[in-house]
């Protein structure tokens, strides 16, 4: 920038000197022949004037200089601050879609959690009306719904008092009921064994007397192991089949 500006500057003051010199006429076609030495001394002065003007125009470049310089060193200060801002603006906008990547990244996570969970429900839902699908179909399940549907309620009312489920701890409430059920076998107990051991034990005995291969294993403990199982078995069947479609 300063060699291009000196150049120019070199160029104008070369310009205004042939300028200059293309005015001033050939010496010989200004010298008469009565005045050559009048001639002479105006040229000399014009000569002086010219000088003096080309001192003048080098010392306004040379005190230009300094002023072009530090105009050149300010513009070169303000294109690197623009370079500077340019990257500065650049890394914004890389973490601006960073963070808004981010942003949809995690809403995006939330409404997969939101759709597992939608799906999950949907599931429970679903297996839940295919039980209750299967319990409709089965009629020895439905005639059971019917016929002790009333007293299963009636049962629970019962229970109701001596415990309560809670779903922070539903153990405490199976706890609770089974403790309530032993109680009610260990009352029944006591008829069971009556009549096991007297109507039923009867009958078994009768019936195995009837043929004779079994007859010889008609004693009292085979007697009883086959009328406890004749009572256990159906109630245990009954139990499962109703926890499997009711459950």
């Amino acid at each position: 920038m300063e060699m291009a500006i000196s150049l120019i500057l070199v160029a104008a003051i070369f310009t205004a000197l042939f300028s200059l010199a293309a005015l001033v006429p050939p010496v010989e076609s200004q010298i008469p022949p009565s005045s050559g030495q009048q001639n002479q001394n105006s040229v000399m002065f014009e000569l002086q004037e010219a000088k003096l003007k080309i001192a003048r125009l080098e010392s306004i470049l040379d005190e230009s200089m300094p002023s072009l310089n530090a105009k050149s060193q300010y513009i070169r200060e303000a294109e690197k601050k623009i370079e500077d801002i340019s990257v500065e603006i650049d890394n914004l906008t890389t973490a601006l879609s960073k963070l808004q990547m981010a942003e949809i990244v995690s809403e995006q996570w939330i409404q997969i959690q939101q759709l597992e969970q939608a799906v999950q429900m949907a599931e429970m839902r679903t297996l839940k009306v295919k039980r209750q699908l299967r319990s409709s179909k089965c009629p020895f399940v439905k005639f059971i719904k019917n016929v002790f549907g009333n007293h299963l309620e009636t049962l629970k009312g019962i229970l109701h008092p001596y415990g309560s489920y809670s779903k922070a701890d539903p153990n405490s409430y199976w706890d609770q009921a089974l403790h309530h059920i032993q109680r009610t076998f260990a009352s029944a107990r006591q008829y069971h064994y009556e009549l096991i051991t007297t109507q039923l034990q009867k009958f078994v005995k009768h019936e195995i007397e009837r043929n004779e291969f079994p007859a010889a294993l008609a004693n009292e403990e085979v007697v009883f192991l086959v009328a406890s199982a004749l009572i256990v078995f159906p109630i245990l069947s009954v139990f499962m089949l109703l926890f499997s479609h009711l459950s």
